[in-house]
């Protein structure tokens, strides 16, 4: 069953009409020849595996279905007559199969028969009904009648004191086990639009900071202090972060004790996660995993402690999955559904990073990233999350997600070491949007400080009309916003709303976010939203969790030899976008061996050196050197004599325009030509800059372009080239087409240039051209 597939008919054709007919691109990346996921461990996982995992275990379901539709119902008596068919009919809906389907639309119908009928509700255990819940509320409004009935009963079926419920439904105090799920069905019907009232969160919220342990744990029952359970800690946890999200999210600042409560749970669960392997007791895997996913998503976690949590559960299902389709362990249908609901959840494009900053309040609105995620979900139709990771973890890891994001009222004051890595994140192609709380000056104005310092050389500008924040999916006045950027020439890399905007509060306080599209002012911020999204993600082409991670450089590989590159710049100065051959260097070095040794470009510590005097490149023991820049520039008859020494000399230098705006390359070239007296000519096929001949190289004669490249200009898929050659070799090579971008993977929108893997391949394979 495709990822792709629409629950409802009309989906996929708005989803289309707001991506510009490409949203499943990345979705459908990967065809029917994929890797199997078996003994696949934590690091070596990939969304291939994920998604074969997610493909068998929709299969051997559906293979397991009984005649009447049901799943093997006659299991643990405390899951009521349809609680297991309602946890694979969830499990199967969340993983992309169509309640079309007729294996699934049977299923839904012996759930609906179960309505209430002249006062008689069959329903009667509370993880059945709480199930139930999850399956209503999953599909459109059509299919989803029975979820008024599902509501009624637990809204009236609990301990009226303590919000606790036990395996029947009566109103005596119960475990936290049965808790939770009525906890989570009530929650699914929150997101359906069904109030629940104010009374009922602020008991749930006080009884699970009253049964916590000084410990941060929970136990199975409210008086179980001292037996504790990971699992039951990880309910506890759900409870009070859903809590915080139905019943505080109009608060300027988050509840004090909440927030304590939630922090010493998450802070307990850091220090146990290093010893968990995913190895539970039969029947209990799939249990954990959704507990441990359940947290995470609610608080962006990506880490427990420093462990992955979906690569290790990623490795545990992949350790199952044989063993599933085979018949073995019993009460396999129960944990295949929870896992299989894991993988579908667990494994969606992640678009933005929330930043913990130590010494400051950086989580006054601890669902700002959440609830946006979620609108921008219900917008696109196709489910998006985020993180939540310091500021000092590795900006090779924070660049997972194009856009990070601070929020606070405070003086934002880092650490050289902190801003070093900030500044490091920026370069390799993210962007920080930085939310002054309540208009806060005293946050703005650190900001503004912050970026003059980490680029000197650059100036804060007004976004004006043009900006695509203004137009990218609305139109928004900008006369009526004041939104400050600071760009580099190509990309924004700080965003700075000023004045009275506070979008984190706007995302997390107003539950009608997405329907105040188009009402003045409140409206403009829904608008600008969206416009920030689709500017920062390709139109929200994104790829799925593990497909978005930066490419590591394997140890494990010999290396083969260097290829030594210069970046330049006409004139000097700084390179406008530094990190281009650290990513491709590492592509290059995985694939062949070659290792890349950069001249020109920041230290380890972020600073620069500024670019190499184009002058003087001779002077360097170079085989390559890169020159990119964006608008005309006038070469010197010195700078022209040094690229004519160069390249009699043996060296190739690369003339790229950044952002494929602009005429850089095409001028310069027109400059050399006058000076060589010779023409630049298409790289044809037969070249081994596009036929990869040199050993590592790639087959690049056929090429993808960008979206917004594909989108807007009528290129046939191939490389757009162009070179001098000396001694029949290209020598001097142009790119009218941005590759650097690409290369870093950026996925801003309105790019002239090559998509990234095909930037990655085409820089190999110069990089392998120059070296022989």
């Amino acid at each position: 069953m495709s990822q792709c597939e629409p629950n409802h008919p009309g989906r996929l054709a708005k989803m289309m009409r707001w991506m510009g007919a490409a949203f499943c691109v990345a979705v459908m990346a990967f065809g029917a020849m994929q890797p199997r996921a078996e003994a696949v461990s934590a690091d070596e996982a990939t969304d291939a595996h994920v998604r074969d995992m997610i493909e068998r275990i929709q299969a051997t379901l559906l293979e397991m279905q009984d005649d009447d539709g049901r799943w093997n119902d006659e299991g643990p008596s405390h899951t009521g007559g349809t609680g297991q068919t309602a946890l694979v009919v969830a499990a199967l809906l969340y993983s992309g199969v169509s309640p079309q389907e007729p294996e699934v639309a049977k299923a839904m119908q012996v759930l609906a028969d179960l309505e209430t009928e002249e006062e008689e509700f069959e329903l009667e255990k509370t993880y059945q009904v709480g199930l139930h819940a999850h399956v209503w509320a999953a599909v459109h409004d059509d299919l989803a009648e029975p979820i008024n009935d599902v509501f009624y009963w637990l809204s009236t079926n609990y301990d009226p004191e303590t919000t606790t419920i036990h395996y029947d439904g009566d109103q005596r105090s119960g475990d936290h086990s049965n808790t939770q799920y009525h906890l989570l069905g009530l929650w699914e019907c929150a997101k359906r639009g069904i109030p629940i009232e104010g009374e009922f969160w602020e008991k749930s919220i006080s009884h699970w900071i009253e049964s916590q342990d000084d410990n941060g744990r929970w136990g199975y029952t409210p008086t179980n202090h001292g037996r504790h359970s990971d699992t039951m800690t990880l309910a506890g946890l759900t409870a009070l972060l859903i809590g915080q999200q139905e019943h505080l999210r109009d608060r300027q600042r988050a509840d004090r004790e909440v927030a304590a409560a939630i922090n010493q749970g998450l802070a307990w669960t850091d220090d146990d996660f290093s010893s968990y392997r995913g190895t539970h007791q039969t029947g209990d895997g799939g249990y954990h995993l959704m507990s441990i996913e359940r947290v995470a998503l609610a608080s962006g976690r990506k880490y427990f402690g420093d462990r992955d949590w979906f690569r290790m559960g990623v490795e545990h299902v992949a350790d199952n999955v044989d063993g599933w389709e085979n018949n073995q362990p019993s009460g396999r249908i129960s944990d295949m559904a929870l896992s299989l609901i894991f993988l579908a959840h667990g494994h969606v494009p992640v678009w933005a990073t929330k930043l913990e900053v130590p010494g400051i309040s950086w989580n006054e609105r601890p669902n700002d990233l959440y609830f946006l995620s979620r609108h921008i979900s219900d917008f696109r139709e196709g489910d998006v999350t985020f993180y939540t990771m310091s500021i000092e973890h590795p900006a090779e890891d924070l660049i997972a997600t194009p856009v990070a994001y601070i929020s606070s009222r405070e003086d934002l004051d880092l650490t050289a070491e902190q801003k070093a890595n900030l500044r490091r994140y920026l370069d390799l192609g993210g962007m920080l949007v930085a939310n002054p709380e309540q208009g806060s000056s005293a946050f703005a104005s650190s900001v503004d400080q912050l970026g003059r310092e980490l680029y000197p050389q650059l100036e804060w500008e007004r976004a004006d009309a043009e900006h695509p924040i203004f137009n990218t999916l609305f139109e928004v006045n900008p006369q009526q916003h004041n939104v400050e950027v600071l760009n580099n020439g190509v990309r924004d890399l700080i965003v700075l709303p000023q004045g009275q905007n506070d979008w984190g509060y706007a995302w997390q306080a107003d539950e009608r976010f997405l329907e105040s599209i188009g009402e003045g002012r409140r409206g403009d911020v829904a608008k600008l939203t969206m416009n920030l999204f689709a500017m920062a993600t390709n139109r929200g082409a994104l790829p799925n969790r593990l497909e978005g991670e930066m490419e590591q450089r394997d140890e494990d590989v010999d290396e083969t030899g260097t290829v030594r590159i210069g970046l330049a710049r006409p004139g000097g100065g700084r390179i406008i976008e530094p990190a281009a051959w650290d990513v491709a260097g590492i592509h290059l070095f995985n694939r062949t061996g070659v290792d890349v040794e950069l001249t020109g470009a920041p230290d380890d510590e972020g600073e620069s050196n500024g670019s190499l005097s184009l002058s003087q490149i001779t002077d360097h023991d170079l085989d390559l050197v890169h020159v990119a820049g964006i608008d005309e520039t006038s070469l010197s008859s010195a700078e022209i004599e040094a690229i004519e020494r160069f390249v009699e000399d043996g060296g190739t230098v690369l003339i790229e325009t950044l952002g494929g705006h602009g005429d850089f390359a095409r001028d310069l070239e027109q400059q050399l030509r006058d000076s060589f007296g010779r023409r630049a000519l298409p790289v044809g096929a037969e070249d081994a800059l596009l036929s990869g001949e040199a050993d590592g190289g790639y087959d690049v004669t056929r090429i993808n372009y960008r979206r917004y490249t594909a989108y807007r200009l009528d290129y046939p898929p191939q490389p757009r080239l162009r070179a001098m050659h000396v001694d029949d070799r290209p020598a001097v090579i142009f790119s009218d087409e941005d590759l650097s971008l690409g290369a870093l993977g950026v996925r801003r929108w309105g790019i002239i240039g090559y998509a990234a893997d095909d930037a990655r391949r085409l820089m190999t394979n110069i990089a392998l051209q120059v070296k022989q």
